[in-house]
């Protein structure tokens, strides 16, 4: 391995991609969080029962999921997260071939 870079710059590659899919799924799902306002109680729900409160908040998360207008952004957050775990699957992989060899 002492003389072979290529091993190291791709476990370095995977491991900054799982950084970096991980900043940017954080990043998606705070952003997911405020313009859903999934997480705020509102004034006409105060009254409620916390189980219909809970209710109310799954509701307008599935519009997340279901509405047009959040289509980048469930871009954004499904693939950084499917981006955090193929890296992470390679780097797995990675480490386990490297390990047999030493």
């Amino acid at each position: 391995m002492e003389g072979h870079p290529l091993p190291l710059l791709a476990f370095a590659v995977c491991a900054l991609t799982i950084v970096a899919s991980l900043v940017t799924g954080s990043y998606a799902i705070l952003l997911m969080f405020s313009r859903t306002r999934v997480l705020t109680v509102e004034a006409r729900d105060r009254g409620l029962s916390w189980g219909e409160r809970a209710a109310r908040s799954m509701n307008r998360f599935s519009v997340f999921l279901t509405v047009d207008e959040f289509r980048s952004l469930r871009h954004l957050m499904f693939g950084a997260w499917a981006g955090f775990l193929g890296s992470f699957c390679l780097l797995l992989l990675l480490a386990a071939m490297l390990g047999r060899r030493v």
